[in-house]
């Protein structure tokens, strides 16, 4: 139960910040590109691939995400703490108690 624990709270800090990892991937990429970013219209911005403006607009449009995904990822969070120390008190009680050596 400790592993799925520690892959939960993983999963679940992994899914608060997604979309802050997509605006500052945003700000990055239009910033390389010397592009214009705001979440009020996608712009053009050229690159050697094509014109990603409405890529950079809809990765920064995902920031507004956060506020859901970080409650959500608060309480997978503590669903795990609380996985990891029900692992860990169940894990107590089956040790077998060995008797003092005398």
């Amino acid at each position: 139960m400790k592993k799925a624990s520690l892959w939960l709270a993983l999963l679940s800090i992994l899914f608060a910040v997604l979309p802050i990892a997509s605006v500052i991937t945003a700000g990055v990429l239009a910033s390389v590109f010397g592009c214009g970013l705001s979440e009020g219209d996608a712009s053009t911005c050229t690159t050697p691939l094509g014109d990603i403006g409405e890529l950079l607009y809809f990765m920064a449009v995902f920031g507004w995400f956060v506020f859901f995904t970080i409650p959500i990822g608060l309480i997978g969070l503590l669903i795990a703490v609380i996985l990891f120390i029900v692992g860990l008190v169940a894990g107590r009680r089956k040790a077998p108690q060995t008797p003092p050596q005398s």
